[in-house]
Parts: structure tokens; C-alpha cells; sequence
């Protein structure tokens, strides 16, 4: 496994610790689990749009830069808004960042674009579904 995917897998120990250890972090934190599950989550949601500012060089437009601030701009929104609208907006935003990423693909070093997107479908649905768990938690 490459230093990328591992760092991708780390990536999701904030996301569980946040959900199924509110406790912990209570205890760290001055922030409730709720905030930090939000934070973290818009944090990453902007990390990852930035991982679209590389593909300018291999779109023959600029649709890669605009969607890069679109997805970090979306991302800082879910920071402004009621959590539970964040928490609810969020996933759909890593759905379609996920799939903005697929279509704005490169050919040419096909399979490690295919690696890298493996681990990006898994991570996607695993934060979507970690979402889900911290919706349910949280705001019902």
C-alpha cells in the first residue's frame, strides 16, 4: 500500500473518533463532538478540492480551477450554516466532488488514476456513511 493510501486510511481516525468517542473528546476538546465532526469534515472537503488544482494542466479549460474553489467555497459555507444542515450537506458534497474528480480524469496514467480512485470511492462512501451514523446521532 503507497504512503498516499495510508495517509488517505489515517485520514478517517478523526471522523470515528469524533462519533463513536464524543466522550474523549469532550474531555480534549473545547469544542463539542458535533463542531468538530463538522470542522473537520469542511476541512478535508477543501483539502480534497485541491487535488483538482492539478488537473489544470491536463484539462484543455479552466472547469478544474472553478470547480476546486466551488468545492473549497461549498466547504466553508458548511461552516457558516446550521450544523445540521452541514452535517446533511456534507456527504453529498464529497459524492460530487468524488464524481467532478472522475470527470475531470487523465487517460494517460490510467492505472494509477484507477488506485487513487478505488481508495477515493472507499473513503467517499465510508465519510458518507460515518455522516449518516453522526446525522442519526446528533441531530434526531
Amino acid at each position: 500500500m503507497k504512503t498516499s493510501q495510508w495517509l488517505g486510511y489515517l485520514g478517517l481516525w478523526p471522523f470515528i473518533l469524533f462519533v463513536f468517542y464524543p466522550g474523549l473528546v469532550n474531555k480534549i476538546l473545547a469544542i463539542s463532538p458535533l463542531q468538530g465532526f463538522i470542522f473537520y469534515s469542511a476541512i478535508i472537503l477543501s483539502f480534497l478540492s485541491g487535488t483538482l488544482w492539478k488537473k489544470h494542466t491536463l484539462a484543455k479549460n479552466t472547469h478544474s480551477q472553478f470547480a476546486a474553489i466551488t468545492f473549497s467555497l461549498l466547504a466553508y459555507l458548511c461552516l457558516l450554516i446550521p450544523f445540521n444542515l452541514s452535517i446533511i450537506f456534507l456527504p453529498f458534497a464529497y459524492i460530487a466532488l468524488l464524481i467532478t474528480e472522475y470527470l475531470l480524469g487523465n487517460d494517460e496514467e490510467q492505472s494509477e488514476n484507477n488506485q487513487y480512485f478505488k481508495m477515493r470511492v472507499i473513503l467517499t462512501f465510508i465519510v458518507s456513511a460515518l455522516h449518516v451514523v453522526a446525522l442519526i446521532r446528533w441531530i434526531s
